[in-house]
């Protein structure tokens, strides 16, 4: 795990002195790497539906959020601060880390604060789209690194 941390820190100030901005680091917090998931599979994996439900599966198909132009049905969310979100969104699991080119981002909306964190909704077809041009860094936390980091941080 030093190796691999030791590793992005100096490929990052390699990139850095170079002046090469195209793509930033983010982490996808989950069970498993990151991969564009529909809304309604990530609420039925995680949500108790039953028939007093408040929410109507009908209803909430779609992510909102104030800054897209339109809904999303089926994306995959990325954060800069893994901790924060796992703390404080119930998303227990794993930190994995990509370089995410820029062009990617804006045509995704942006980084934007949303509840806890920072947070950027990248959709399915924007995702497609970037191929391998969005770069898998590797593991960067596992669950117990996650909650022993918040603590401190509390």
């Amino acid at each position: 795990m030093k190796l691999l941390m030791e590793s992005w820190r100096r490929h990052l100030s390699e990139k850095e002195l170079s002046g090469d901005k195209a793509k930033r680091t983010l982490y996808h917090v989950g069970r498993r790497p990151a991969r564009p998931v529909p809304k309604m599979k990530w609420i039925e994996d995680w949500g108790d539906w039953s028939a007093d439900s408040p929410i109507s599966r009908e209803a909430d198909r779609e992510w909102k959020r104030y800054w897209l132009e339109q809904p999303v049905e089926s994306g995959v969310f990325f954060t800069s601060n893994p901790v924060g979100i796992s703390m404080n969104h119930g998303v227990p699991g794993h930190a994995y880390a990509y370089k995410i080119p820029e062009w990617v981002i804006k045509k995704s909306g942006g980084i934007h604060r949303y509840d806890w964190g920072t947070e950027l909704l990248i959709p399915e077809e924007v995702w497609n789209e970037a191929g391998n041009e969005i770069e898998f860094l590797g593991k960067s936390m596992d669950e117990k690194e996650i909650y022993k980091k918040g603590m401190i941080f509390k």
